[in-house]
């Protein structure tokens, strides 16, 4: 019997003989994956207080390029481990959504007058929405004119977030200077 302790008594006994096979699924993927990433902040908080805040995004960044390295010397030796290579680029992106993760926060409550918790929520429902606008935009490009057309869109959707990013930088200058002003 595979992993009937995390099934509750309380489920009627079609449903415990159902769940019986995925509750491996259903209670140890989210267990192991809380506990590994306990182990990995206790880990990583240790690390930063030992060699300093940098130390940990200087450690990441060279374990990524050490696991593209590997991942390409695979590729170009022709060896048969060629199913490791998506893993690798899987776990480098991981560890790069982490530290972005873990560094967002630190910088939204240093750069903002509403708090860390309000601006790292309106980043995220932002995130979201240029995610599902981009989907929505590539989408209509390649049903119109066909996949030739989607780096167009990507283009397009790239230069809309860059000047998007000039004219709140442009303001948020201008708010600096306004306040330097002010204040002396």
């Amino acid at each position: 019997m595979c992993g009937t302790g995390c099934i509750p008594s309380a489920v009627s006994k079609p449903a415990r003989e159902w769940l019986r096979c995925g509750s491996v699924s259903f209670c140890g993927k989210p267990v192991g994956s809380v506990n590994s990433c306990l182990v990995v902040l206790v880990a990583a908080e240790k690390f930063v207080a030992r060699f300093g805040n940098l130390s940990l995004f200087k450690l990441s960044a060279v374990a990524s390029i050490v696991v593209i390295g590997i991942a390409y010397v695979i590729a170009e030796a022709g060896m048969s481990l060629h199913y490791i290579i998506p893993l690798a680029l899987f776990l480098v992106y991981l560890q790069g959504i982490t530290v972005t993760d873990m560094i967002s926060p630190a910088i939204a409550a240093r750069l903002t007058f509403v708090g860390g918790g309000l601006t790292q929520g309106l980043m995220m429902f932002f995130i979201s929405l240029g995610f599902g606008l981009g989907s929505v935009i590539s989408g209509i490009a390649v049903d119109g004119y066909g996949w030739a057309a989607l780096p167009f869109a990507i283009l397009g959707l790239t230069i809309a977030a860059y000047v998007c990013v000039v004219i709140v930088g442009m303001k948020h200058k201008a708010a600096v200077k306004r306040e330097q002003i002010k204040s002396a």
